[in-house]
This record gives structure tokens, C-alpha cells and sequence, in this order.
């Protein structure tokens, strides 16, 4: 079953912007904002769910969880036969359009604190694998950080992450994503700030989009 990010806010959106958080962590331009939201998603086994991260209407991300089951049969010396079960999952993500995921290999590329987020950052892919047979590199309850190349409708072509993890097989875990607008390389932040920061944060990026867009008008 697909699902779209417009559901999830329906239900759950913490319309908290990450903006300067990762921009203060990475010494971005000050006439640079960073946009993000965090949102909590759970997408469950066998569930897709789609990220339109700019909110112009047009989905950027996929995100796909995948748990399945293989029955074989053994005979035994005594004539009788026994039956094994095997359970295989795996998550993925794929850009939609010309959007990328930053990868190493088949799997997409965690980064770490500090670091600098662009196509330039590593190999870009229109799919990655965020885990398989229940490993992987975003296996696990902690969220990572997913590099993201995608456009947008107000900004052209950006560079932005998602917080992902896949705490249980092909269940997927989205907590929060972010994007730089003037299309630079995104700084991971060292430390996701308190609400009461993300509010005044919000605030200061807000005056600096409506300031960029005064100016081209």
C-alpha cells in the first residue's frame, strides 16, 4: 500500500523546522537556509511511502519495506517430513524523476556528523538498498543520515538528508529530513537541537526565504 507524506501530516506532522540547526553546525552562508520538518513515519513491511520533501506537490522519495517468507521441505530418515521457514526482508529508497540517493555500492552511504552532503560526496544512484537480510547499513533502532540530490519546484537543484533507520526487517523508520536552498553542499548537524531552538530556528529561516524571494521579485 502506497502512502503519501500528505497522510503522514494529517496525522502526525511536528511542523518544527530544522532550518539553522544544520546551517549553525556546518558554518553554512548566512544568506542560505536550511528547510526541514521531522515527521516520525513508520512504514511498515510491505508498505511504500512517498517524500515530497519541498512540498510543491510532486513526490521526490520512495521509500519501500519488504518482509517475505519461503517455506522448503526435508524428508527424514523415518519417512516424515519437516518444514523450515526462512524470512527475508529488505528496504529500499529511490529517487523519483531525476532525484538521487548518495550510495556506496548497492547500498545507500550513512553519514556521520559534520559531514558535507552533495552530489560531489560519493557515487549518486537512482536506488539504494537501505538494508537486506536483515543487515545493512541503516540496520538498527538509531537513525542515520541519507544523503539526498533532488529538485525542486522554488530552488532548482538542492542537496538535503533524511534520518532513517529500519529497526525491525523491512520495517522503515523516517524521522526527520532536511534540505539546503541555495543548492551548496548540507553540513550533517553534530546534535538534533531542543524543540524550543528548532522553533527560534524556524523562525530566523522563514525571514530568510521570504527576503530571498523579495529580492528576484
Amino acid at each position: 500500500m502506497k502512502r503519501t507524506k500528505q497522510d503522514a501530516l494529517t496525522r502526525r506532522l511536528k511542523t518544527t523546522a530544522i532550518a539553522a540547526g544544520a546551517a549553525l553546525a556546518g558554518g553554512v552562508a548566512a544568506d542560505a537556509a536550511v528547510i526541514g520538518h521531522t515527521i516520525n513515519e513508520t512504514v511498515g513491511p510491505n508498505e511504500s511511502f512517498l517524500l515530497d520533501l519541498d512540498g510543491d506537490g510532486t513526490n521526490d522519495f520512495e521509500f519501500n519495506g519488504s518482509t517475505s517468507f519461503t517455506s522448503t521441505s526435508t524428508s527424514t530418515p523415518d519417512g516424515s517430513t519437516t518444514f523450515v521457514t526462512t524470512t527475508s526482508a529488505y528496504a529500499s529508497v529511490a529517487g523519483l524523476g531525476d532525484n538521487r540517493v548518495l550510495a556506496s555500492g548497492r547500498f545507500a552511504r550513512v553519514f556521520s556528523a559534520s559531514e558535507s552532503i552533495s552530489a560531489g560526496a560519493g557515487d549518486t544512484a537512482p536506488f539504494a538498498s537501505l538494508t537486506s537480510s536483515f543487515s545493512g547499513p541503516f540496520a538498527g533502532s538509531t537513525p542515520k543520515y541519507l544523503g539526498l540530490v533532488f529538485n525542486t519546484t522554488d530552488y532548482g537543484v538542492v542537496n538535503g538528508w533524511a534520518r532513517v533507520a529500519v529497526p525491525d526487517g523491512g520495517e522503515i523508520f523516517i524521522e526527520s529530513y532536511a534540505f539546503e536552498t541555495d543548492g551548496s553542499p548540507i553540513h550533517v548537524p553534530n546534535e538534533v537541537p531542543e524543540p524550543s531552538t528548532l522553533l527560534l530556528m524556524a523562525s530566523g529561516a522563514a525571514g530568510l526565504i521570504a527576503l530571498r524571494r523579495r529580492r528576484k521579485s
